[in-house]
């Protein structure tokens, strides 16, 4: 089997639930960040100057979804620690942060360096920023899709890919076996159109197409996979909508498997291209 290294940006499916009442003291106003401006946000400093710099945020989140989002978090960053500058201590940080009570989330959006909108998270304490990370856009509510609030005539791709370790390939037919230097073993087993289904989900305005996946931890920890990980490309190479029917999300315990699906709203029809990391699965 090819072996790759494993990038996941992933992407997690949020829950849109109620933000806390609060109003921030410091930037009252919401200001059009950069990468380089959320860059600047170090764990430690103070809610106040965290205020000053990124501005009022999009939400502040004070349910269950700041502790889930940060396991997920944590998650990603230690299967991804070799590319992360002082992993160790950030990891570390967060499952602190974990620990504590009354701890808040501040959610902002920023533009990276493509100029694709992205977001920025900050955990915070009754005093200081607690943990920070960055992770695909999500909007207000906590889900993927366009926020009217925060515009950009620039829309391009995200690039999460990387060489292969082998043979600087990480295309791969659909029933083929990706493994990653992490350890993860992770198969797209099908790409089928599931219309026959559209009765029992009246959101979708193309084609109702279902994405069955394998992942075998061979990790030497358990590991959090969703389908907020899965991208699917139809064959005009526009990407589509990834629906919350049968949304996948699973902590994989070491050394065990899970299946699971992902359900997708196409423009257009197959072939299909689905996407994990730096694997591409090709239907043919």
């Amino acid at each position: 089997m090819k072996k790759i290294l494993f990038v996941l940006m992933a992407v997690l499916l949020s829950v849109g639930l109620s933000a806390c009442g609060d109003e921030p003291k410091a930037g009252e106003k919401t200001k059009n960040l950069k990468l380089k401006d959320v860059e600047k946000i170090k764990i430690g400093i103070a809610k106040d100057e965290l205020l000053e710099k990124l501005g009022k945020p999009l939400k502040i989140w004070d349910d269950e979804y700041v502790s889930e989002e940060l396991k997920d978090s944590i998650s990603r960053n230690e299967m991804l620690s070799e590319y992360i500058d002082d992993s160790e201590k950030k990891i570390e940080s967060g499952k602190k942060a974990q620990k504590m009570k009354g701890l808040k989330m501040y959610q902002y959006t920023y533009l990276n360096e493509e100029k694709d909108k992205e977001t920025f998270l900050a955990w915070v304490g009754s005093d200081s920023v607690k943990y920070v990370d960055m992770r695909s856009y999500i909007d207000k509510d906590g889900y993927d899709g366009s926020d009217d609030e925060y515009s950009d005539d620039s829309t391009e791709s995200y690039d999460d890919s990387t060489d292969a370790s082998e043979d600087n390939s990480a295309t791969f037919n659909v029933g083929e076996a990706a493994t990653f230097e992490s350890g993860l073993v992770i198969t797209v087993t099908s790409i089928k159109n599931a219309d026959n289904e559209k009765d029992e989900y009246d959101e979708v305005s193309g084609k109702l197409v279902k994405v069955s996946f394998t992942v075998d931890n061979q990790t030497d920890d358990s590991f959090e996979f969703n389908s907020n990980m899965i991208e699917l490309y139809d064959s005009n190479r526009e990407k589509s909508e990834l629906l919350s029917k049968e949304y996948y999300s699973e902590e994989i315990a070491k050394g065990m498997k899970s299946s699971g699906v992902a359900y997708f709203d196409s423009v257009s029809g197959a072939p299909y291209t689905a996407i994990i990391g730096a694997a591409t699965w090709e239907q043919h």
